[in-house]
Order: C-alpha cells, then structure tokens, then sequence
C-alpha cells in the first residue's frame, strides 16, 4: 500500500525489489492451492447459518414472533444481503489481484451504516424501566456468538495471502457481528429502538472495529518483520 501512494519516481527499481523481496521472504515453499471460491463461499455460509442456529435453537425464538412482517423483511434481508458481500468481498481477499478482493475497500463501514439507517426506518423508541441491563445482557450473547462466528471464518480465511489485514480483519468481523446479530433479532422480543441499537447493532459496530483493530495490529507486525529481514 505504501509503494502505491508514492510518486512512480520517488523510489529506483532496485529498490522497490528489495522491499518486495523483503515481503516475499527468503524461504518460500511450495503450498496447497486455495479452494475454488465456490467452495469457500459455501463453507462460509454454512459457519454462517451454523452459528445462527445454535443461537436460535435453545431458545423460543421470540423475536421473530413479535415483529412485524415489514420488519422482519428490512431485518433478516440486510442481514442475508450484508453477509453475502462481506462473505464475498472476504474471499476474494484471500487472492491478490481477485476481481472480488478490494473492490469495495469500504464495504464493512457502509453495512454498519445501512443496518444502522434501516434500523431507524423499521423500530420505534418505547419505554423501557431495566434499558442498560437489558441491553448489555443482549450485547454480552451477541458477542459470545460473533466471537465463535470470527473464529471458524477465521481458521477458513486463514492461508490467504491479504494484502491489506486491517480490511480484511473489518470484513471478517463485520460478517462475524452479523451472526451475532441474526441470533438476537430470533430470540429477542425487545422492539425498542434504542435497546436494538445498544445491544444488537451495537454487536456488529465493534466486532468490525476490534477485527480492523487485529488487522493493523498484523500489519504492524508484518512491517516489522519485514525491516528485520
């Protein structure tokens, strides 16, 4: 990232192969080629709907009960179409160069944006007497569950070759928060508005920010690694 924010004469060509050297490394072996995308979109949809469901089963899903039809469109269809993209937009990470890879470098930020929008479109404030207990109690499972989600999407994403770990650590926690999300908008019955947004939306708002936060912390140490060699 940094060779393409520069000037194209600020650095000779013997130069810019030492630092791509540097990045490349001294030892390379050969490895397994990645899956066919087809396959690593399924597996991710199945870490998906696998972590909804265990977060769904034990409960009475009275969440989906109480909303309305209209609400349960604007609720579970961002959720479907937002984890589609990011799945997407993950995997084509894993390949530099992918046509899917960067192509919305902004993808995480703007589906917190649009859950957050359709959210105000779709609930309504109401009285709520036990609203901070309530709402951590719903952000605590969220991110019980999204945690459990970014592990496996992690250990799936894991041997790609990222160039950019702060957007894919975004991408990977955005998809991880939407998980989380689905299991409280089955199971809970609160339709205040501000509840929803402390502690449903909320869940997606900092696991994409802890995963940007990883993701630095990677490049961080890769640009370290990479000035000792």
């Amino acid at each position: 990232m940094l060779l393409l924010d520069q000037g194209p004469h600020s650095e000779n060509i013997s130069d810019v192969l030492a630092k791509i050297l540097n990045r490349i490394g001294n030892d390379l072996t050969p490895v397994e080629p990645l899956a066919p995308c087809r396959a690593l979109l399924s597996t991710s949809a199945v870490i998906f709907l696998s972590v909804v469901t265990a977060g769904a089963i034990p409960f009475a899903m009275n969440g989906w009960l109480v909303l309305s039809l209209v609400q349960r469109i604007v609720v579970f269809v961002s959720i479907i179409v937002g984890a589609a993209l990011l799945a997407v937009s993950a995997i084509g990470q894993m390949s530099p160069g992918h046509r899917f890879g960067l192509a919305r470098a902004r993808l995480p930020i703007r589906v917190v944006i649009a859950l957050l929008l359709l959210i105000f479109a779709a609930f309504e404030p109401r009285r709520e007497d036990w609203f901070i207990s309530n709402s951590f109690a719903c952000l605590k499972n969220g991110l019980i569950y999204s945690i459990a989600a970014a592990l496996m999407f992690s250990v799936l994403v894991r041997r790609g070759a990222f160039l950019f770990p702060k957007l894919t650590g975004a991408t990977v926690g955005a998809l991880a928060g939407l998980a989380g999300l689905a299991v409280l908008e089955i199971n809970c019955s609160n339709l205040n508005l501000l509840h929803i947004l402390a502690g449903h939306w909320a869940v997606v708002l900092i696991s994409t920010s802890v995963g940007a936060m990883v993701g630095l912390a990677i490049e961080y140490l890769d640009d370290l690694r990479a000035q000792r060699d």
